[in-house]
């Protein structure tokens, strides 16, 4: 009797943990996916196709969901990303490609969210944008380029949102701007350079838009003051006893 127990407890594990090739179709019955399943779930090694037959992504399955290195293809079958999961997340280093070949994005992923240094670059292989993330949000100091490989603004991110100086720049490298931000918005006073980096008018905002005074300058000498609301110049001075008279010099700290 212990013996027949033992073989049927046997028998009713192996039935239960049996491994078998599986696949699925399209309905023009084209293999859309195949790989091995155990207990009815995905394990060890699988392969997806796009509808025209090129591979759509392969890679490793623990228990139905993703595991270790990964390769993603577009429906001409070159690759346009690969990486590493742990437990059906992002994890570690993680490569993007253009349809050219060329790299789009590298960085690595914590939990699935972009985590430490990252590089992004435009399609002719130039650098577009490099900085830190914290739990997939912009964080600390990051620069932005032009794709003729001139910067185009740097700054401080916190949670995801531009916060503290920021210096922008035109295509050329001169200078055009510069300024603080609140939790990702313009705010207080901003610089605004001319085509020779020189200051003509620097302006207070508040809220992404000119709200306050706007101070005009032309060989670098005052020439008129203006005041803003919500964008709209409500008025102008351009002598300075009027402007004395009719404002108060504390409004322009």
């Amino acid at each position: 009797m212990r013996f027949l127990t033992i073989l049927f407890l046997c028998f009713s594990f192996s039935a239960f943990g049996q491994k078998t090739y599986h696949r699925t179709y399209y309905d023009d019955g084209k293999v859309k996916s195949e790989g091995w399943l155990e207990n009815n779930q995905k394990i060890d090694y699988w392969i997806f196709y796009h509808n025209n037959g090129e591979k759509q992504k392969k890679g490793h399955f623990i228990k139905d969901k993703k595991e270790a290195y990964w390769e993603f293809y577009n429906t001409s079958g070159a690759v346009i990303e690969k990486g590493n999961f742990k437990a059906d997340q992002k994890a570690e280093h993680w490569v993007s490609f253009y349809d050219n070949g060329k790299v789009k994005s590298k960085g690595n992923y914590n939990a699935n969210k972009k985590t430490g240094f990252w590089k992004f670059f435009y399609k002719n292989s130039v650098v577009e944008k490099q900085g830190n993330f914290k739990a997939g949000l912009e964080n600390r100091y990051w620069e932005f380029y032009y794709d003729n490989g001139k910067l185009y603004k740097s700054g401080l991110f916190s949670k995801g949102k531009e916060t503290d100086y920021w210096k922008l720049f035109n295509s050329n490298g001169t200078k055009q701007s510069e300024g603080r931000f609140v939790n990702g918005v313009k705010d207080n006073w901003w610089l605004f350079y001319d085509n020779m980096n020189i200051v003509n008018h620097k302006c207070q905002i508040k809220g992404d838009q000119k709200n306050g005074y706007c101070l005009r300058y032309e060989n670098k000498k005052l020439v008129k003051a203006e005041k803003y609301q919500n964008g709209k110049k409500i008025k102008e001075w351009t002598d300075y006893a009027t402007f004395k008279k009719e404002n108060k010099f504390s409004d322009l700290k």
